[in-house]
């Protein structure tokens, strides 16, 4: 599927959590998937990672195997990614400050305790 995030947006954006602490927004997966291994993967220092570990890794990255390497990184480093691939985003008019008011008045919070 080729890659068309322009057509996407504003509607969706896609979304990495790196270890709880690192967010990565991309405009679909297909370029998360390279952002995390620029920004992430390939940023990781040699020394950290078990001789196989580094060339498999190595490997995927050279093979343009983004989410491979990203797998295999989590696998040596014991660091999570949790991608979220299409979120919607929501403007200001989707989700406007009346709108809000209303919609926050019908939530549960707001439901008599039982």
């Amino acid at each position: 599927m080729p890659d068309l995030p322009e057509a996407r947006w504003p509607g969706h954006v896609a979304v990495a959590v790196v270890d709880g602490t690192q967010v990565l927004v991309a405009a679909s997966e297909e370029v998360l998937n390279r952002l995390i291994a620029v920004r992430v993967v390939a940023q990781t220092p040699p020394g950290e990672l078990a001789t196989d570990a580094l060339e498999r890794i190595r490997a995927h990255l050279g093979a343009e195997e983004w989410a491979d390497a990203a797998v295999e990184w989590m696998a040596a480093t014991g660091s999570t990614i949790d991608a979220y691939p299409d979120e919607s985003v929501i403007t200001a008019t989707q989700l406007g400050e009346d709108r809000a008011t209303l919609e926050i008045g019908l939530t549960p919070i707001f439901d008599p305790p039982t």
